[in-house]
């Protein structure tokens, strides 16, 4: 039916479970990207010891979730704030994680930009409490 199919191989005898398994592929490697080079950068820790390795990916997960949160809710910043965190004309183009870690890394560089309803505001995402 398609212009260019994608074939997949599997040793399940279930066509629409492979489909459906294929497409968390995206998913899962996109969360691996925010987690390693597009993100935390968790793969230069070089952590060894499964206890240090264990505590750091809770922290980044919960971090993960937190910047994910706070990009989601973009319509609640002031939009001549957020000008000046990334241009509105590409605003489409930054995935909700991206923006929340433009938002996170410009209000932990310049403290002093920081709305006066910015812990209001991170009271609303209801996962942090300051």
């Amino acid at each position: 039916k398609h212009d260019s199919p994608w074939y997949l191989i599997s040793n399940i005898d279930h066509p629409p479970t492979v489909i459906r398994l294929y497409r968390k592929r995206f998913g899962i490697e996109t969360l691996f990207g925010d987690l390693k080079s597009r993100g935390f950068n968790i793969h230069k820790s070089n952590l060894r010891h499964p206890e240090r390795l264990e505590k750091l990916l809770i922290a980044v997960c919960l971090a993960f979730i937190f910047t994910i949160l706070t990009g989601a809710r973009t319509d609640r910043f002031d939009p001549a704030q957020l000008k000046k965190i990334f241009r509105q004309d590409q605003a489409k183009q930054f995935s909700i994680f991206t923006k929340g870690k433009m938002i996170w890394d410009f209000f932990l560089l310049f403290p002093q930009s920081r709305p006066p309803n910015f812990k209001e505001l991170l009271l609303k995402l209801k996962s942090v409490r300051l």
